[in-house]
């Protein structure tokens, strides 16, 4: 129980006013014997039992009406475990809002997670104030301070958006901004459906941002407010591939002539099913295709559909366009369409780093050249070449999608010739060099660097990894990549800002994602030498998590460009909408689905892969997160719309006035009843009692 005016506690001890009062009436007489009242006394001790029981029933309930009123004007506050850790009014109110799609859907009340948890949120800050009220968002990248809570609620920037909400980002924002401001005691508020995807707890990120919120000198609470409930029998649609084939016999259409066929290669994922009848039927699916739009039905095969090269056809000499998929509605809007653009496939090219022969005989470059070269389709071409670091600033990267780097981490005046091409959407994936001293262990590229090298007498297997989404992420049938499976006996630690996507037995990170401006890093810390590893001899796990990122890096080129929400988030003044929902400002587009205009060329901007993926944070994962730290997890529940925060001083008015009563019913005096006279007889006066006389009366 805590109060929003606890400085009226300081009035208990007036509870005590009572019996102060009783013990100086008590003193006020004093005692004379008397002999003729000995009778009356002696009956009196017949009853004293009663009289003592009642005398302090009635200094009780004066007592609690006291301690009632002084309660009441208190304003004490009660809700569960949140009861018990909002204190006094704080000076700031930090308020990180997750507004990820997955936050869209929606709840038994017909509100959406964000919605229902925002508006709870609202109600519990107005009941409890602050003198400060600042909303932080590092998808836009900005901090905005509120003149009030409902402006969470007016704010459109409050709505959900395609781009995956990255949690840490958010806690280090709000920890720069307590040490920056230095405000007195501050209340944080997470706002969150506590998805893996938000959170990413493998990250090695977490136990940095812990020690600098434990650091900080100010008082600073925690309260996460959570509804993780998962969307029953929600389906998602994504679309793997749209390309542009010809007609007749499938050759490139940019050799062909005529009319030609856009081919789709899309999924419809439906996890939690409780009705297998509804996996395993008839879905209509619009198609949306450059403003035209029709319809056609697929058959759902279970919790995973999987429609290939599904044909439509074009009109004669149209090469580019874009289009969107969508579904019937369900439990969560956001992930019930997909927009895509198409065009001519383009080359997908990589350039392989390496210090030793240019030609691609090493045992180092080729394994990868050929990861990189075999296609996953015929319909795409993909090309591979070997060059060296010198090699590397004559080269042009406009048409690359993919760079694989072998050696040392160059200097940073060959990482800047490569900071147009990650910038543009290109990957770049770092192997740990065999090679090099002391003096390149300080070099980092994209916030990471190596560790000093380690080998191990026997072979050591991958503990852990994430297996959900990214590079690593399972097939579409949902079979694991055998990524347990490979074998390392020489290794470098990844150092560095990181995302781990997999993990040595002893929490080493082996594989990891750069979570530096500069987006599109990964760092391998083993080699494909056959000493070093078994990447190239178990070349599954290798040539999946290279054509994934050479996929990915494709996408960006060309004249359409296929781009996850967030992913690009500069030079979007220029794009024009085409599609999509009428949400965000030019500035921001880059965070919304939809389908974009750039000059001649084309942009669809849709969720990220891992936003389908429905697993959450574990609760001791987020005790981890949070250790040391002043926290509560309040969790909502059905989509309830009540407050979190309710105040309860009616009910200490109504003791109050419970107590008035019993008080004055104790204080009544007690009623005699007088004995019934005998047959034919009158009562003319009270018993007569001689000196003897017993005083029940009874002769002595």
């Amino acid at each position: 129980m805590t109060f929003l005016q606890p400085w009226m506690l300081w009035a208990l001890p007036l509870v005590a006013l009572p019996i102060i009062i009783h013990l100086i009436n008590q003193r006020r007489f004093q005692t004379t014997p008397w002999a003729a009242m000995s009778f009356l006394l002696a009956a009196n001790r017949m009853s004293r039992g009663y009289a003592k029981l009642r005398r302090y029933l009635i200094l009780a309930a004066r007592t609690l009406v006291v301690a009632g009123l002084i309660f009441a004007v208190a304003r004490p506050l009660s809700s569960g475990w949140l009861g018990t850790t909002i204190g006094s009014r704080v000076d700031t109110t930090l308020i990180l809002l997750d507004r990820s799609p997955s936050m869209g859907q929606i709840t038994p009340g017909g509100r959406t997670k964000l919605e229902t948890l925002t508006r709870r949120l609202v109600e519990s800050l107005n009941t409890i104030r602050s003198d400060r009220y600042v909303w932080i968002d590092t998808n836009q990248d900005q901090i905005l301070e509120l003149e009030n809570p409902e402006q969470l609620i007016e704010l459109s920037a409050a709505d959900t958006d395609a781009a995956t909400t990255d949690t840490a980002d958010l806690l280090e924002a709000a920890a720069k901004y307590i040490r920056e401001n230095q405000p007195g005691s501050v209340d944080c508020w997470i706002v969150s459906d506590l998805r893996r995807s938000d959170w990413n707890v493998d990250s090695g990120r977490w136990n940095a941002i812990n020690r600098s919120l434990r650091q900080i000198s100010q008082p600073v609470r925690f309260h996460l407010l959570t509804d993780a409930a998962s969307a029953p029998d929600n389906r998602s649609l994504r679309v793997q591939s749209a390309t542009v084939a010809s007609a007749a016999n499938g050759a490139d259409p940019a050799e062909a002539s005529g009319a030609g066929e856009l081919r789709l290669s899309f999924t419809i994922r439906q996890v939690d099913v409780s009705n297998n009848e509804s996996a395993r039927r008839e879905l209509p699916i619009e198609l949306d295709l450059n403003g035209a739009r029709s319809k056609f039905n697929v058959r759902q095969t279970g919790d995973l559909t999987e429609i290939n090269q599904w044909a439509v056809p074009l009109d004669a000499g149209q090469r580019t366009g874009w289009g969107k998929l969508s579904i019937p509605a369900d439990t969560n809007a956001a992930d019930d369409e997909y927009y895509f653009v198409y065009g001519s496939p383009v080359i997908r090219k990589t350039i392989v780093v390496t210090e030793d022969a240019v030609d691609g005989d090493t045992e180092t470059a080729q394994p990868l050249m050929l990861a990189a070269g075999i296609s996953t389709t015929p319909e795409i071409r993909c090309e591979s070449v070997a060059m060296t670091p010198n090699d590397l600033a004559k080269a042009d990267l406009d048409d690359v999608a993919l760079v694989l780097w072998t050696g040392p981490l160059p200097p940073e005046s060959t990482q800047a010739l490569l900071d147009p091409f990650l910038r543009r959407g290109g990957r770049l994936i770092c192997f740990a060099p065999d090679s090099g001293g002391d003096e390149d262990l300080g070099i980092s590229w994209a916030g990471l660097s190596w560790g000093e090298a380690l080998r191990h007498e026997s072979d050591v297997q991958i503990g852990r990894w994430i297996g959900d989404h990214d590079l690593l992420s399972g097939v579409r049938s949902g079979a694991s990549l055998p990524v347990g499976d490979l074998k390392i006996r020489w290794h470098r630690p990844v150092l560095g800002d990181q995302i781990g996507l997999a993990h040595l037995p002893d929490g080493t990170p082996i594989i990891a994602r750069s979570i530096a401006d500069t987006p599109g890093v990964y760092f391998i810390g083993t080699a494909v030498a056959g000493d070093q590893s078994s990447l190239a001899r178990d070349g599954v796990v290798l040539y999946a998590l290279i054509q994934r990122a050479l996929a990915d890096g494709a996408d960006t080129l060309g004249l359409t460009q296929q781009l996850t929400a967030g992913q690009n988030q500069s030079g979007t003044d220029t794009w024009q909408r085409l599609t999509g929902p009428n949400v965000g400002r030019s500035t921001t587009y880059s965070l919304h689905r939809g389908v974009y205009q750039d000059d001649d060329r084309f942009i669809a901007i849709n969720r990220g892969e891992s936003e389908d993926i429905e697993a959450t944070v574990s609760n001791d994962q987020l005790d981890h997160i949070f250790a040391g730290l002043r926290y509560d997890r309040i969790e909502n529940v059905g989509g309830s719309t009540d407050s979190l925060i309710q105040e309860v001083w009616r009910t200490f008015l109504v003791l109050m006035m419970i107590a008035f009563a019993a008080e004055a019913l104790l204080c009544l005096p007690r009623i005699r009843r007088t004995s019934a006279p005998p047959s034919g007889g009158r009562v003319t006066g009270g018993p007569s009692r001689g000196p003897g006389s017993d005083p029940r009366g009874a002769t002595a």
